[in-house]
């Protein structure tokens, strides 16, 4: 893969998962977090761990709830007049040649049930989906060109019901055009929602393979 293909591709890993950081921190955007310990042990008991992702080569890392979400979402989408007692967040990358390359699993337990809907409510709309889809767009280096489209996306017949969306990214850089698709797929188990992040160049997991981990991240967040 080229040298600027690949540091396009890692640039936008960064973009796509901004939104989703150490417990305690709050970007502009995002809830106020006031820390309780059980829902935080909660928060961390119900992520996907490596041996529920298919393949090898995965590392692991803290999602950092401390990075700038886009202007698009802080303007649109901001969960800022909510309160999360407890936030994790697990992300798992791999060499980017490999297809489906970063997977991100982020739970929060909110004050209230009605809370934790009412950010479904907001971070499942299709302008989210939109809004991050032009981020990346932004992010891509000088000299490419990139296109992208959004539409709402779910999966049916898991242990919960999912919403989301799907952000497709078309790049041309060099001649060369990568494809890149980011699933995002959000579950609610009353104060609680857990979120599923997943990034691809070109080629990865099947629709069987996606439905198989989001069938985890859905039965993690059931049992809860």
């Amino acid at each position: 893969m080229a040298g600027g293909t690949r540091a396009l591709i890692l640039t936008v890993a960064l973009g796509v998962v901004a939104f989703a950081a150490a417990a305690g921190l709050a970007a502009p955007g995002d809830p106020r977090v006031a820390v309780e310990k059980v829902d935080q042990a909660h928060a961390k008991a119900i992520l996907l761990k490596t041996n529920d992702l298919p393949g090898t080569g995965w590392t692991s890392s803290p999602v950092d709830f401390g990075r700038t979400n886009p202007s698009c979402l802080v303007k649109k989408y901001s969960l800022g007049k909510l309160t999360a007692t407890g936030q994790a967040g697990t992300e798992f990358g791999r060499q980017v040649d490999s297809g489906t390359f970063l997977v991100d699993s982020a739970a929060r337990v909110f004050k209230s049930d009605a809370q934790a809907k009412q950010a479904l409510a907001i971070r499942s709309k299709l302008g989210v989906a939109q809004c991050l889809g032009k981020t990346l767009e932004a992010e891509t280096p000088n000299g490419s060109v990139a296109t992208s489209s959004a539409k709402l996306f779910s999966i049916d017949g898991l242990a919960l019901p999912s919403k989301g969306y799907k952000v497709t990214v078309k790049v041309i850089v060099a001649g060369k055009t990568s494809i890149l698709t980011a699933v995002v797929l959000t579950f609610r188990n009353g104060r609680t929602i857990n979120e599923l992040n997943v990034l691809t160049l070109d080629k990865g997991w099947s629709k069987k393979v996606l439905h198989d981990v989001a069938q985890k991240v859905a039965a993690h967040t059931k049992s809860s």
